[in-house]
């Protein structure tokens, strides 16, 4: 009986098993399963011992306090937001120069 078994590869192993593929001619299939199987074996006998570290990303993103992450977003965001509107105003101030113009424009051809 077996399993299907989806999980992201990372490139260097990925590489490594399509090496594996190449010289055994064994398809994907087999080449994981023999790595798996010498891995397990490996670990009962103890010749290597695998660590308990975790390395999620859920961990990683819960090691922020909200206080410390709104402090970095502010510090990122702000002066950015800032200088986004200081150019917005900047544009509205020449585009209202320019429609005041063409106001005049219009009040100097109409008659008195």
């Amino acid at each position: 009986m077996t399993t299907p078994i989806t999980f992201r590869c990372p490139e260097d192993i990925d590489a490594e098993i399509r090496s594996r593929m190449e010289a055994t001619g064994q398809d994907k299939t087999a080449v994981i399963v023999g790595i798996l199987r010498a891995g397990i074996q490996a670990t009962i006998n103890d010749d290597i011992e695998i660590s308990n570290r975790n390395t999620s990303k859920t961990q990683c993103k819960t090691g922020w306090e909200p206080s410390d992450l709104i402090a970095a977003v502010r510090a990122e965001l702000v002066p950015e937001l800032n200088q986004l509107v200081l150019d917005n105003l900047e544009d509205v101030r020449c585009k209202s120069d320019e429609l005041s113009k063409q106001l005049e424009q219009l009040e100097a051809k109409l008659p008195a």
